[in-house]
């Protein structure tokens, strides 16, 4: 009998932990501006061009570190959140001709920022190595 008691708290953790995952996953979706950009820019095609993962960028009020595959052709930008975090959002393709670029510090730290979209743009920070990375990638 006691034994079916410890295995219903580990089960209840379990939906407990998996609800707040996905409920935290929902929550940066929407406060990094994901989402609004899913509605113009989601893919489901197979990128093709440079790739760079574990990459880091802030967007919106949120911080994606070491969480992201960033990739560039001479077409765009490719976004794709790696599991586990990938939850609601989903790959993304944005166009360069729907991209502002401009040069910023953050901190210590010299950066690009990037304003993606061109109805109700998304700000993104990425540091001026992986800005060094994509100006290559886009010629």
């Amino acid at each position: 009998m006691t034994s079916e008691v410890g295995y219903g708290y580990i089960a209840g953790f379990a939906v407990f932990f998996c609800g707040l995952w996905m409920f935290i996953c929902a929550l940066v979706a929407v406060t990094s501006g994901w989402r609004r950009l899913a509605e113009l820019y989601r893919t489901e095609q197979e990128f093709t061009g440079e790739k760079w993962t574990w990459e880091s960028a802030q967007m919106g009020w949120s911080n994606f570190r070491g969480c992201l595959v960033v990739g560039a052709n001479r077409h765009g930008l490719y976004l794709r959140v790696q599991f586990p975090f990938h939850w609601f959002c989903p790959p993304l393709f944005v166009p360069w001709s729907a991209i502002q670029v401009s040069e910023k510090r953050m901190w210590f730290f010299r950066g690009l920022s990037l304003r993606l979209g061109a109805v109700r743009p998304v700000s993104m920070w990425v540091r001026a190595s992986l800005g060094e990375k994509l100006r290559r990638a886009s010629m």
